[in-house]
């Protein structure tokens, strides 16, 4: 892994969590750049740094702290924050079923504590954004359990409907949607189980 090469990785995703008229998979990653281009940057001697420091993981460090940061400058990414972001993405990667399964139990602790039906959980009502929203940006579950879940249950769409022209969940929305590729859950049914499962023993 060359200063280049993590250049290249970290313009890409750059491009596709910040430009809705790219995307890192369809275009390969591929960006307009040069390595003349990168030569004139005052800063590539950040990339040389993080190729020579993560290698391989580049590409995953990267992505891990453009969701937990939003767009960042590539200096910023030499601090403890960017290592923890980073080692707490690959926990929850490494072990998505059980990080599920952990949050699925969050949620209908939640859903007890305040005598809720699994219903409940979606709806937005005089303003308020729902509770299953708000456990996601307080961090009580994962962004990649909420994806999960939108993805056995479609309920992005009634967000939509029920949250229009609200700028918490347009945001939300469009990290979540430029993220779930790099999830890459295709199959559903084993985390369609254990809510499913879940739901059952609580009614």
């Amino acid at each position: 892994m060359k200063g280049y090469d993590a250049f290249c990785i970290y313009l890409g995703l750059k491009l596709h969590f910040t430009r809705d008229s790219y995307d890192y998979f369809k275009f390969n990653g591929k960006t307009k750049s040069s390595v003349k281009v990168y030569n004139n940057r005052k800063d590539r001697f950040f990339f040389d740094k993080i190729a020579k420091k993560k290698g391989k993981d580049v590409f995953g460090f990267l992505v891990a702290n453009f969701i937990a940061r939003g767009d960042f400058w590539i200096g910023e990414l030499f601090d403890d924050e960017a290592e923890q972001i980073f080692t707490e993405w690959k926990r929850r990667m490494q072990s998505l079923t059980m990080v599920f399964t952990e949050n699925i139990n969050k949620i209908f602790e939640e859903m007890s504590s305040s005598e809720m039906h699994f219903d409940d959980i979606f709806i937005s009502e005089d303003g308020t954004h729902p509770v299953l929203m708000r456990l996601v940006l307080r961090e009580d579950i994962s962004i990649e359990t909420f994806i999960i879940m939108n993805k056995i249950l479609g309920f992005f769409k009634q967000f939509d409907r029920d949250m229009d022209d609200d700028l918490l969940w347009d945001e939300l929305k469009k990290k979540c949607l430029n993220y779930e590729p790099f999830v890459a859950v295709k199959d559903t049914t084993k985390y369609k189980k254990i809510l499913a499962d879940k739901v059952k023993e609580s009614s």
